[in-house]
């Protein structure tokens, strides 16, 4: 025989309470203005780091300079030459140099290397801190008159 089975009713859907949704947006405009000014810092100056577009800084020329435009920093001047002592001993000597050009705000000091008198030759305008030797060979006759003569003081 047959077994029935048990159905069940169908169950009615639940009923909901009707439900009211409010969603409050709060908009906040910020406008910020922004300024660029472009500084500029010629050679021989260095820019301020938090400084006003006028702001720059010399270079002292003596112990740092700056080539450059808009650097942050001065840069430090090269040591000093070395300078011979001008004595005839130095003019072969090697390794020597004068100052060809001083530094400035914006450049850096210049050594060059001393003209060293080779051989037959002599030294016929003696050098300084800042200018180089000349050297004349002893084939010319009056260079060798004037060597001698030089050397004994009778010209200077």
């Amino acid at each position: 025989a047959p077994t029935a089975t048990p159905t069940a009713a169908p169950s009615a859907a639940p009923t909901l309470a009707p439900t009211t949704t409010t969603a409050t947006t709060t908009a906040t405009t910020t406008q910020t203005s922004t300024q660029t000014t472009t500084r500029y810092c010629p050679p021989g100056s260095r820019l301020t780091p938090f400084g006003d577009a006028e702001d720059c800084v010399p270079c002292d020329g003596v112990l740092t300079y700056q080539p450059d435009s808009n650097q942050l920093d001065c840069l430090n001047v090269t040591q000093p030459c070395r300078l011979a002592n001008g004595s005839v001993v130095a003019a072969s000597a090697e390794g020597f140099e004068y100052e060809a050009a001083a530094p400035t705000s914006s450049s850096d000091r210049v050594c060059a290397n001393l003209t060293v008198c080779r051989g037959v030759q002599f030294v016929d305008t003696p050098h300084s801190a800042t200018s180089d030797r000349v050297c004349s060979d002893f084939s010319d006759q009056s260079a060798r008159v004037q060597l001698v003569l030089s050397s004994i003081g009778v010209v200077h």
